[in-house]
């Protein structure tokens, strides 16, 4: 409200402050400079009026919000302020209600991308759907969509979101399988989808995507095959950690083989396996998408490589044959200054079984 005196106040308090710099330090008499002193400790005593002239007059200040006067009660300068911009912060960002009063911090980002605390089953959130949104709607219009344009959008009214809880939304809806982060046109997973996050100075190269929608079939097919390649039936049902559970199967059975292959020495025929290790090895770096989308066309010829090939050496690898094979290749060397002596051909008919190519079948 208006206050004559507070003008007036103001006015003296400058003025003998500015008087008294410019005086006190040219003066040589101890008389004035003792009375320029108590006009100073007098003019900060004005100071001080002057404070709590303001607070109190603060408190009985008209709040004004979006044109309207703020009915706040009581005359606690602090308060009546404070709550004064909880409610202009309530009427400029509307939307910031659908974070639902959580706290989030940058800290919980690993936390939502391993789907720790969400469950995956349940519907999106509000402030989900409306991330999901603006992806979907970019694209539906050929518009890029980056990590640093997103913080921007949700930074801004209505939203008024903070940074963290932006980047948490991203990481809950990369979890949900509902969008895909791209750097350089690669799919960023696990540590790199979290360094990439966390990384403020490579916002502007990650990319948002509204994941694929696979088809029920596809699901299907790519379960059944799981468990006709892998003699078990796969963890996942949903598509994207499905496809992620087929990459990593494939990533062991390159691994099996190459441990396989270090016997090469004692089981020769196991060389048979290094062709098919490349094409395994290829197959095991492809995206979880190819193997939803793409695997069809290869998969019969996998599965008769399965059956005719990798699953006979597996079990004959795995089981007495194997001990029976170097058995008996530790004999014919044992035993080959007497075999010549033999007038059969038992001796032959045994290395023609342990040379055979085909002979784990």
């Amino acid at each position: 409200p208006a206050e004559e005196r507070l003008i007036r106040d103001l006015g003296m308090y400058k003025k003998t402050e500015k008087y008294i710099r410019q005086n006190i330090s040219t003066t040589q008499q101890d008389a004035i400079r003792r009375i320029l002193s108590d006009k100073g400790v007098r003019n900060q005593e004005r100071y001080a009026d002057i404070q709590q002239c303001v607070k109190t007059l603060l408190g009985q200040a008209r709040l004004i919000v979006a044109g309207a006067d703020v009915d706040v009660g009581g005359e606690d300068t602090q308060s009546r302020i404070t709550k004064g911009f909880y409610e202009l912060i309530e009427r400029t960002y509307p939307n910031l209600s659908m974070l639902r009063g959580i706290e989030y911090k940058e800290s919980d980002v690993s936390r939502y991308l391993e789907g720790t605390g969400l469950d995956l089953g349940d519907n999106l959130s509000e402030q989900e759907q409306e991330v999901l949104a603006f992806v979907q709607s970019n694209q539906r219009g050929g518009v890029r969509t980056t990590l640093k344009s997103t913080l921007e959008k949700f930074e801004r009214k209505p939203y008024g979101w903070y940074y963290a809880a932006i980047l948490c939304t991203v990481a809950m809806l990369s979890a949900r399988g509902k969008l895909e982060l791209r750097s350089d046109s690669d799919i960023l997973e696990e540590d790199q989808l979290r360094d990439a996050l966390l990384n403020s100075r490579g916002h502007g190269n990650v990319v948002l995507e509204p994941q694929v929608e696979f088809t029920a079939s596809q699901v299907r097919n790519l379960r059944e095959f799981f468990e006709d390649f892998f003699d078990a039936p796969p963890k996942n049902t949903e598509a994207k950690t499905l496809g992620k559970e087929t990459t990593e199967a494939f990533a062991e059975l390159v691994n099996s083989l190459e441990r396989l292959l270090t016997q090469a020495d004692d089981y020769p025929f196991l060389n048979v396996l290094r062709p098919e290790l490349d094409n395994f090895k290829e197959i095991a770096g492809k995206s979880y998408t190819w193997f939803l989308t793409e695997l069809g066309k290869q998969e019969d010829e996998l599965l008769d490589l399965k059956e005719d090939l990798i699953g006979p050496i597996q079990k004959f690898m795995g089981g007495s044959r194997a001990q029976i094979y170097k058995d008996a290749k530790r004999y014919l060397k044992e035993q080959e200054s007497n075999l010549i002596h033999i007038k059969g051909d038992e001796a032959d008919q045994i290395r023609a079984v342990l040379n055979d190519p085909a002979c784990f079948k």
